[in-house]
């Protein structure tokens, strides 16, 4: 997994800020050169490491994943897991 994939997700993530603005990781992939089948488990692999390197607070949900925007969505968030 690559530096470049990684940033390039957190700036992708970044123009997805608070749970109303979801992506999925099927339209993630092709944005970091990812071309996968329906279960996009290596985007979701990547995800899990840009929270890890990059200490990024990203949230995700059945719908897609998102930068949490507030501790009031932190919060949320971690409540329901």
């Amino acid at each position: 997994m690559s530096m470049d994939q990684l940033n390039k997700i957190k700036e992708i993530l970044e123009n997805h800020v608070g749970k109303e603005n979801q992506i999925s990781s099927g339209d993630i992939g092709p944005q970091i050169g990812i071309q996968e089948d329906a279960t996009h488990v290596q985007v979701r692999n990547l995800i899990r490491e840009a929270i890890e390197k990059l200490r990024i607070p990203i949230g995700g949900s059945s719908r897609g994943y998102y930068l949490i925007k507030d501790e009031a969505e932190l919060k949320q968030y971690t409540d329901s897991m």
